[in-house]
């Protein structure tokens, strides 16, 4: 399910012109995952001869994945207050602006 929703919210979080370049980044980190994930973690069975490091260390990994997440949207928040500040001056009544596009012909 988490894989199938990295589309979706890879898309919130990043704009439409990097979009092929953060899904193929994406996609690269997930077949690494694929390819070293068992080998680890059969490993880390080999040394303490439970499962429960591995456990631990794949749910460590999907906590700071999802720290990442919340970092960049925070990020992405922030910026977004930088670039579209909040100004406090009344907008110019519709009135006012006819009134001076037509005084001036």
């Amino acid at each position: 399910m988490v894989r199938s929703m990295g589309r979706y919210i890879l898309s919130d979080l990043v704009p439409k012109e990097k979009f092929i370049t953060a899904f193929s980044m994406l996609c690269f980190g997930q077949g690494l995952a694929g390819l070293f994930g068992a080998p680890i973690g059969g490993l880390l069975r080999d040394m303490t001869g439970d499962y429960s490091l591995m456990f631990i260390a794949s749910g460590s990994c999907t906590a700071l994945a999802g720290l990442f997440v919340v970092l960049m949207s925070i990020a992405d928040w922030c910026s977004q207050k930088r670039r579209y500040p909040v100004t406090t001056r009344r907008r110019p009544d519709k009135r006012m602006l006819y009134r001076k596009q037509h005084s001036a012909v």
